[in-house]
């Protein structure tokens, strides 16, 4: 090896520079139009490349360059870019729609994954480098049609490039301590997407209402390395939803709202935030077909009614009433046709504050009382003279062009309303709209014990073992998040006091119920000792200690009438019964409960008596 050669390998693979993320400075090409978030003092969401490392390396073509990289342990950048190509099959009843996206994925490689790409082509292999990759869970995803990173023909799924515009401007010059993405290798990835998500839809003012579709992304990087997101800073249109493709007839496209940031893992059992991308399509409905084919319909019915005035006489007090059935009838009818376009929700639409109701719409309502007060007026009518009747047909159409009136002006004042949460982001559309329901959480250290007198078993409150201990059981407990209301608030805890309630009644009643056996259990052995067949002291004295632990007259009776037929009625057992008998009060003479083994075997005596005079007859006959 000459002089040459060794300054060479000497000159490679040497760190020259270090920069950490908070030295560095949002580049020229990433400020805002506005002064507004340029001085971002969050160190993990600003719109640089992070802590990075500059090395003097020998590259895969055997050439000798300075090369930035990532520096390893530290938070990883992925810069990401995205594309929807069709949104389709938004599904009232369902509360689902169908979105096709992609997504990309950029973040700079580390030495050692440069390296080890290096390796892998030089091996004649696909060159894909998975020693770090973004893991991505999408959250309120419930079917996946589609979910692949996209393979690259002799490149495979993840690429090694190098961008020249990346957070700079071509004509930009970087000085040599700074980061220059020329002198970078960056990891690329395409994840391409079709997914049908679950969105609960607010339809209290349908059909004036306004719904956000949402993709919710979380990262699940596994290992020590946490992984942030940012747009990717080639260009500042990072994003694009193209809808030429899309089938939302009954929508209108508003505007979207794309979220990068962390979740708190307050409530879970995770000890770090996560980073999570929620994209927000607002969408607006398209309210005239809705108007015209129903509502516009019901008001018809309604004007008709009013017909039901010219059937004058009490002749025709029949076809009255009959045209009023008919026309409520009808608009029962349209009743259904208003269910079938709506999920089954607990409260009332075409209005603001919830009620507990099963989805009816608040106008068809209003016109169901006012077809049922015509129809009373209707059957009086015979009561009244004409002119009381024109005062009442005078009333009805007053009150019919008022309340429709007003019904107009209820309905420019929700889609005002519902036109506020096309500028809602995450939180406060959790807060605001959907109350933040409550979780329920297990813990194993939040139970109650209580343990039952000269005996080892612990029965506890929380937690029930099922038949001979098969299950080990615990109960979730709710917690109430910070942005649910008062009322829900108030309603939840009622509800979990009363569960607890019912929880510890249920437990205690177990617990007497297993006193109540193992005290069985006990006297069932006491009496099986006193009538064996084998008596020895030790029997005895075993008799006389469970006989001082429990109380178990009425046991005793219930075991002495289930005794067998045919051992009763055996007189040398009845006999032998009666020796045993003696025998164990002389050995218990003394004892406080000599009077109640004396009860016992007198029990036992007249039980084998009885036995003998009238059931063994019955035992010579067979």
């Amino acid at each position: 090896m000459t002089e040459e050669d060794n300054g060479i390998a000497e000159a490679t693979d040497v760190l020259l520079y270090s920069l950490l993320d908070k030295d560095q400075k949002i580049p020229s090409k990433c400020l805002a139009t506005s002064d507004f978030d340029n001085d971002d003092s969050v160190r993990t969401y600003k719109l640089t490349i992070g802590d990075v490392e500059k090395w003097r390396i020998k590259t895969c073509t055997g050439a000798i360059e300075e090369l930035w990289f990532s520096k390893p342990g530290s938070i990883r950048k992925v810069f990401i870019s995205f594309k929807v190509k069709r949104v389709s099959e938004i599904d009232n009843i369902r509360e689902t729609y169908r979105m096709r996206f992609h997504i990309y994925c950029n973040w700079l490689a580390t030495k050692h994954e440069y390296l080890s790409h290096c390796i892998a082509r030089k091996a004649a292999e696909n060159g894909d480098t998975e020693q770090l990759y973004p893991r991505l869970e999408f959250r309120n995803a419930i079917e996946e049609q589609l979910c692949t990173w996209q393979e690259f023909p002799e490149l495979g799924r993840f690429r090694m490039q190098t961008f020249s515009d990346f957070a700079k401007n071509k004509t930009d010059k970087i000085a040599e301590d700074q980061f220059d993405c020329s002198h970078a290798r960056f990891i690329r990835a395409k994840l391409e997407c079709e997914m049908t998500f679950a969105e609960e839809l607010e339809l209290q003012a349908f059909p004036f209402d306004c719904q956000d579709l949402s993709c919710i992304i979380y990262e699940r990087t596994i290992g020590d390395t946490r992984c942030v997101f940012l747009p990717e800073l080639r260009s500042p249109n990072f994003g694009s939803i193209d809808l030429r493709y899309s089938v939302i007839d009954q929508w209108d496209l508003e505007t979207a709202m794309l979220e990068i940031g962390g979740v708190d893992c307050t409530h879970t059992d995770c000890d770090i935030t996560h980073t999570i991308i929620v994209l927000r399509l607002k969408i607006k409905r398209r309210w005239k077909v809705f108007f015209w084919n129903i509502q516009f319909l019901v008001a018809c019915i309604c004007g008709l009614a009013l017909t039901a005035f010219s059937l004058v006489g009490p002749d025709n007090l029949g076809n009255r009433l009959n045209l009023v059935i008919t026309l409520i009838l009808t608009a029962v009818t349209f009743t259904f046709a208003v269910l079938e376009k709506l999920p089954n929700v607990a409260y009332l639409t075409y209005m603001k504050t919830k009620q507990i109701m099963n989805g009816q719409d608040k106008y068809i309502l209003i016109s169901y009382g006012y077809l049922v007060a015509l129809m009373v007026e209707s059957t009086v009518v015979n009561s009244m003279n004409d002119k009381i009747d024109i005062y009442f047909f005078y009333v009805f159409l007053s009150f019919l062009i008022i309340y429709h009136i007003a019904f107009l002006w209820y309905a420019k004042q929700l889609r005002s309303q519902e036109e506020q949460k096309l500028l809602l982001n995450s939180e406060e559309v959790e807060h605001g709209i959907n109350h933040l329901r409550p979780s329920l959480y297990f813990d194993y250290t939040e139970r109650e014990q209580v343990q039952a007198k000269r005996t080892k078993h612990v029965y506890t409150l929380s937690i029930g073992k099922g038949k001979n201990g098969r299950l080990l059981a615990f109960n979730g407990r709710m917690v109430i998040p910070n942005g649910m209301n008062n009322d829900l608030k108030n309603q939840v805890k009622h509800n979990q006091e009363k569960l607890e309630r019912l929880h510890k009644a249920r437990s205690m009643y177990w617990l007497n119920t297993a006193a109540e056996q193992k005290e069985q259990k006990q006297a069932t052995k006491s009496l099986q000792m006193l009538f064996s067949n084998k008596t020895s002291p030790f029997i005895q004295k075993k008799t006389n200690q469970i006989a001082q632990e429990c109380t178990f007259q009425h046991e005793c009776v219930k075991n002495v009438q289930n005794m067998n037929y045919r051992q009763r009625a055996s007189a040398r057992r009845r006999k032998r019964g009666v020796e045993e008998a003696k025998s164990t009060y002389l050995y218990l003479k003394g004892s406080k409960n000599v009077i109640r083994l004396y009860k016992l075997f007198i029990l036992n005596i007249l039980g084998n008596s009885i036995n003998f005079f009238f059931f063994c007859p019955l035992e010579l006959l067979r």
